[in-house]
């Protein structure tokens, strides 16, 4: 086997994150324990280097360790690796050809696929602590005087109205949220009621509340700003969740899809999309993280949501999303969102895209087999067609039915046995898997349950 080579670009974007680094660094600005820059690449780690990190000078040597170990059984095993020698903090390589023809042994190096970043500070948080990420206590100050303003005009009252109560109030419609009674008066009702919420706060007052809780009156907004800010009555609100959603530790694993905000009440940006959980409300486009956070997210206001970068709302909305992205990082979406000129723009920003893709969004030098002839093949046949620059590895592979797959970081090899079941033979059956389907899998998971509990 040829002695693997770096492919330039990607030596640029490379870096590592580990669970015990505060921040993402690049293989060029690592540096030794006296601060000097050691310009390494990937075959000039040496097992006895010590690293620090630059920005918070922790010491890493055991997973540097750790990472000499993994590289030595890849290179022995050659293209027999799976992902289980790795350990499960250290980034995931893959060796992709060059050009299609299977007998050239020329390759090079992609550094992706790291795991969850890890604070030990974490360890010490309560349920109110991951609480204040999100809700500021100064937006929780102004809720409370703005509904004070709100009621004294529509019930010519004054209501004391602190931002102790606005957070009991959030908290019990959480709450309420969870159990989830048919009727709210339900959790105050003798025999059903729930403690936590009917010993917090009256009825009465809960429902007062409900009815006048605003973070900014219609005073506070020109008629301008209003035709511009089709969310302006609760744009204060989002913004801080936004903030506190972009202001969270993350890995470099991304995923990208359509949310829907459960809505039954009068607003003109209210849709109907099929499929969902709750499938009337707010379309909301996600950034979702393989530990099932949202770390960014844009509430669909129409077509003047997004710039127009020339890929339709669908390309558009994720090229917003991924502004505060990190290079070298990987993104999986369906095939709504995938197509060739979507890949390379994710490509020009160090960003390695995997997606299904509609049979109309195909490349034109993709011939693939018809459907009818690969049904007749066995279940784990597949096929790969990469691009004259190998930039895009198309796959085609038949589980139920042939699903086609675009990638900039995984091609067909290596393959693995992928557990599907037989409805004929009522049984499991094993069949071959390549590496694309295999790595989203679990991002499936991970994002329709963080979009449930939204």
């Amino acid at each position: 086997m040829a002695t693997p080579r770096i492919h330039p670009s990607i030596v640029e974007i490379a870096g590592i994150i580990s669970d015990e680094w505060a921040a993402y660094q690049c293989i060029p600005r690592l540096v030794d324990a006296n601060g000097t820059p050691l310009n390494l690449d990937w075959h000039t780690v040496n097992h006895s280097v010590n690293f620090v990190d630059p920005t918070t000078g922790a010491n890493t040597q055991r997973i540097e360790s750790e990472w000499q170990k993994a590289k030595r059984r890849l290179v022995r095993n050659s293209n027999k690796t799976t992902t289980s020698l790795m350990p499960s903090h250290l980034a995931w390589l893959w060796w992709r050809s060059l050009n299609a023809r299977p007998n050239v042994k020329d390759h090079f190096l992609i550094l992706i696929e790291t795991g969850c970043v890890f604070s030990e500070a974490r360890l010490e948080f309560s349920p109110a602590d991951y609480y204040k990420q999100y809700v500021d206590d100064n937006m929780l100050e102004k809720m409370a005087e703005k509904t004070i303003q709100r009621i004294l005009r529509k019930r010519r009252i004054i209501s004391k109205i602190t931002s102790q109560e606005v957070k009991q109030f959030l908290g019990c419609s959480m709450l309420m949220g969870v159990i989830g009674y048919p009727r709210i008066r339900f959790f105050w009702k003798k025999g059903l009621a729930v403690s936590s919420v009917a010993d917090t706060m009256p009825r009465d007052r809960f429902f007062l509340l409900r009815s006048n809780l605003c973070c900014q009156l219609d005073d506070d907004i020109s008629d301008d700003d209003r035709k511009s800010q089709r969310l302006w009555k609760v744009a204060p609100f989002v913004e801080m969740v936004r903030k506190g959603c972009l202001g969270l530790e993350r890995s470099n694993c991304f995923c990208v899809d359509e949310q829907v905000i459960p809505f039954s009440g009068r607003c003109p940006m209210k849709q109907y999309i099929p499929n969902k959980p709750n499938p009337v409300g707010l379309k909301n486009f996600v950034l979702a993280g393989k530990d099932g956070l949202i770390y960014d997210f844009a509430i669909y206001k129409g077509k003047e949501t997004f710039p127009d970068f020339g890929l339709g709302i669908s390309g558009n909305s994720v090229l917003k999303l991924v502004e505060t992205v990190p290079a070298c990082s990987t993104l999986y979406c369906d095939r709504w969102f995938s197509s060739v000129s979507f890949m390379d723009e994710l490509m020009k920003k160090g960003i390695f895209g995997t997606g299904t893709l509609m049979k109309n969004r195909m490349p034109k030098e993709a011939n693939f087999t018809n459907d009818k002839d690969l049904l007749k093949k066995s279940r784990g046949t597949s096929e790969q067609r990469l691009q004259q620059d190998s930039r895009l590895a198309c796959t085609k592979w038949v589980d139920k039915k042939p699903i086609v797959m675009l990638s900039a970081a995984f091609v067909a090899e290596p393959e693995d046995k992928g557990k599907i079941w037989c409805k004929k033979d009522k049984t499991f059956l094993y069949v071959p898997r390549p590496s694309v389907p295999k790595a989203p899998t679990f991002f499936v998971y991970t994002f329709v349950h963080s979009t449930q509990l939204a």
